[in-house]
């Protein structure tokens, strides 16, 4: 049995040993860890707009990215919709209450609330 040791200031290990029960290497991701890393991650519910004032309501732990993939074609929802701008971000403490956000906000289906949030700069809908 190999004994693994770690940097004081570093998640990584110095070497990887095989896991006795699942017989991957220590410190490769897991189901469960990203998982656990999904509900601490912070996260986002965003607005786009396309110039014919069609709404997509989505959520994401990086804007950025998410941005860039939906503007490249990337997304097949946003694809149809052409050139987008973001018109509203907010940020949560988890992804986890972001999705929740977001599956709320898609299921009230109404463009007046969207464009009150846009206006307004927030949303008020608990995650709860």
């Amino acid at each position: 049995m190999s004994i693994l040791k770690f940097r004081r200031h570093s998640s990584a290990p110095t070497r990887l040993s095989p896991d006795v029960t699942s017989g991957k290497p220590v410190g490769e991701p897991t189901k469960t860890s990203a998982l656990v890393e999904q509900k601490i991650m912070k996260g986002y519910v965003y607005i786009l707009e396309s110039l014919d004032h069609k709404f997509y309501i989505g959520s994401t732990d990086n804007l950025e990215r998410r941005f860039k993939q939906h503007n490249s074609g990337h997304t097949h929802t946003t694809k149809r919709m052409g050139e987008l701008k973001l018109v509203f971000s907010q940020k949560f403490d988890t992804l986890e209450e972001a999705r929740k956000v977001e599956f709320k906000l898609k299921r009230l289906k109404r463009k007046d609330y969207i464009e009150k949030i846009i206006r307004d700069g927030h949303i008020k809908i608990s995650p709860a």
